[in-house]
């Protein structure tokens, strides 16, 4: 099974936008072969000049609202983020933060985050989920995968 590794970054500021391309360059130096980068943005002109290394996802105003919820919840676009990305589950997932950099390979972490071996790494990684913001979130692993539910 692949491993995809998704960003998103949305709305009018610069700043986000240009951490999110040095994330994307960072991502794409040190991610193992096979593995698949996206970033999910409103604002696709801008990553255009990645599109030979990074599949771009335009994501539409309607889209976001749809994402942010009807209490406009601006955590929710993550979770939603993750529940595209996992579509289908053809492939393990990863949402990076776009102020997030890589300085090393990627496989120790994907071996280790996303292909649990035991019960205890599955607990463990269930246990980083939840204290890392992530505790109205609920997850499942089927088949070793990280499957978000709503």
């Amino acid at each position: 099974m692949s491993a995809r590794l998704g960003i998103l970054a949305y709305g009018p500021d610069a700043q986000l936008h240009t951490q999110c391309q040095a994330a994307l360059l960072s991502t794409i130096a040190f991610a193992p072969a096979g593995v698949e980068t996206i970033v999910l943005t409103d604002r696709p002109d801008s990553y255009l000049w990645l599109e030979d290394s990074v599949t771009i996802e335009h994501l539409t105003a309607a889209v976001l609202q749809r994402w942010r919820g009807p209490t406009d919840d601006r955590y929710r676009p993550k979770i939603e983020a993750l529940r595209w990305l996992a579509a289908g589950g053809a492939a393990h997932v990863v949402l990076v933060d776009t102020d997030t950099l890589a300085r090393r390979s990627l496989a120790p972490m994907l071996q280790r985050l996303i292909l649990p071996t035991s019960d205890q790494d599955q607990t463990n990684l269930r246990m980083r989920l939840m204290t890392a913001g992530y505790r109205h979130a609920q997850a499942a692993f089927v088949g070793g995968s990280l499957v978000p539910h709503g």
